[in-house]
């Protein structure tokens, strides 16, 4: 799957879209995005490489996603004011130390 060029879209939500999905579509034409928030995808385990480049990316929201392994790699990290993750128990496992150590300003809810 793939998103039209919408390169002024600022906030997007994908929420119980495709309950089979394991892996994310590629957003590399939303240089624009400030906000993702992702929800309600019980067999997603990866995000796409393209998540990386919305440098403009502020806020990241993952919720009920308790199949996803890995989150993108720091360089979408280092732009985030907040991160939200929620009921995603191997992220929170996998990344929780790491994430507070290495982004201490970074504002993070773990719920």
């Amino acid at each position: 799957m793939t998103l039209p060029e919408l390169t002024s879209l600022e906030y997007l939500e994908i929420e119980r879209c495709e309950p089979n999905l394991t892996s994310l579509l590629e957003i590399s034409c939303l240089t624009s995005l400030r906000s993702l928030w992702i929800e309600d995808f019980p067999n997603l385990i990866t995000f796409p490489e393209s998540i990386r480049n919305p440098i403009s990316l502020e806020k990241l929201y993952i919720r009920n996603c308790p199949n996803l392994t890995t989150l993108p790699d720091d360089g979408c990290l280092k732009s985030l004011q907040e991160l939200e993750i929620a009921k995603c128990p191997q992220l929170a496992e996998k990344y929780k130390n790491k994430i507070e150590k290495d982004f201490p300003n970074l504002e993070i809810d773990w719920d």
